[in-house]
């Protein structure tokens, strides 16, 4: 979801909600994985996205620069 002040993403890790908010309102997987990893303490580098309509996860350690809506942001399912 996008806002006036940047993206939230309301991510289920491990049976808990949080909710995730970056600054930027179109940021990079890496800025979006970062902020997963912090709220949630989860590994960074083991974080994978799925997004609806796609056939594969993506993992915002190795596709760095790909922005939230190249990825299909509103179709977010979860982080795992």
């Amino acid at each position: 979801m996008t806002t006036a002040r940047g993206f939230t993403l309301n991510v289920t890790w491990r049976g808990r909600t949080y909710n995730v908010a970056t600054q930027s309102s179109d940021p990079a997987l890496e800025e979006m994985g970062r902020a997963v990893a912090e709220a949630t303490g989860a590994a960074y580098d083991t974080l994978k996205l799925l997004v609806t309509g796609k056939k594969r996860t993506l993992a915002p350690a190795q596709e760095t620069a790909l922005r939230a809506s190249e990825a299909g942001k509103s179709n977010l399912l979860s982080w795992r």
